[in-house]
């Protein structure tokens, strides 16, 4: 998982609003969750994958976001 989501990382340009095509798509809620996932796993997403991290505290104040948080 850890190489994985470095792979997504690195795909992610920086202070990029979204995954893709400049808009919401299936790939920021996948890259989304999966970052969620990781944390709670312990893996340390702030150091390992500062961009991925980086855009998920994004789109978590997003209200698409932010209305679904459990």
């Amino acid at each position: 998982m850890t190489n994985a989501l470095a792979g997504v990382d690195a795909m992610i340009e920086p202070g990029a609003s979204y995954m893709l095509l400049g808009r919401i798509t299936q790939a920021d809620v996948a890259m989304f969750v999966a970052e969620r996932f990781a944390r709670a796993l312990g893996i340390d997403t702030e150091t390992g994958m500062p961009r991925l991290r980086n855009l998920t505290k994004r789109l978590a104040d997003t209200p698409p976001f932010a209305l679904t948080e459990p």
